[in-house]
């Protein structure tokens, strides 16, 4: 791989992952991870790539462990954590969703009844934000269920 093309595209998910609510150095290290051949990188290895601070990479690599996206695996006689995505978590935290749809259009609903103004121009908003979270918690276990078939 050549390694311009790799520092551009860990930059490139780095910028994918903060636009989305991550830290800057949790993107950048999961790309970094996503481009990585062997099973797992040391804290140093990920430092030195990121260039970022030691607290940065420690909190982002901490987060992303607890999130359940990187796990580490340690070698007997050795005292380093060698670092891994764990995709299978990927896939079940997009079925996670799906639940999130379900619960967000219940809580529109509860709003649209608070309001009392059913006619104006932002409950009718409310009411289609609504539908479309109904919509989403209905068709995505669908999606979902059809995928894994194919490919599991």
């Amino acid at each position: 791989m050549n390694e311009k093309a790799r520092v551009d595209y860990v930059e490139k998910v780095g910028v994918f992952f903060e636009q989305n609510g991550y830290p800057p150095v949790a993107g950048r290290l999961i790309g970094y991870l996503m481009t990585s051949n062997e099973k797992g990188r040391t804290f140093y290895e990920i430092h030195q790539f990121v260039n970022a601070s030691k607290s940065s990479v420690s909190t982002a690599l901490n987060k992303l462990v607890e999130k359940g996206l990187v796990k580490y695996l340690t070698i007997s006689g050795d005292r380093k954590r060698y670092f891994f995505l764990d995709l299978k978590p990927w896939i079940s935290k997009t079925k996670e969703r799906a639940e999130f749809f379900s619960s967000f259009a219940s809580l529109i609903s509860d709003c649209v009844a608070l309001r009392g103004d059913k006619e104006s121009e932002f409950t009718q908003d409310l009411v289609k934000l609504e539908a479309f979270h109904k919509y989403l918690a209905e068709e995505m276990p669908k999606i979902i269920d059809k995928w894994e078939k194919m490919h599991l």
